[in-house]
């Protein structure tokens, strides 16, 4: 079982996201979902990675039908999901 991430949590760059579901929270932060969008950060190479989104998510929690990013979820950029701003709501691979 993983972390589940939150509106606000960073890719292994630095790339912060944010989610338009509101719907469902934990500890009042937004839960993140597939689709989120993911702030400019670094790149692999020059320049900076322009905005991106979260692009892998489980396939057994959804919320309003779209799932839910997990710590390890691959971003468009290549870049993993490494942290989470929470440590107590896991979801099955």
């Amino acid at each position: 079982m993983v972390l589940v991430l939150l509106a606000g949590d960073m890719n292994m760059n630095g790339g912060i996201s944010s989610t338009a579901q509101t719907l469902v929270t934990i500890g009042g932060v937004p839960i993140e979902v597939h689709g989120s969008i993911v702030s400019s950060h670094l790149s692999f190479a020059p320049p900076a990675m322009e905005i991106a989104t979260t692009s892998s998510s489980t396939q057994l929690v959804y919320i309003n039908g779209i799932g839910v990013d997990r710590v390890g979820d691959q971003d468009t950029c290549g870049h993993p999901r490494n942290t989470s701003g929470q440590t107590f709501v896991n979801v099955n691979n």
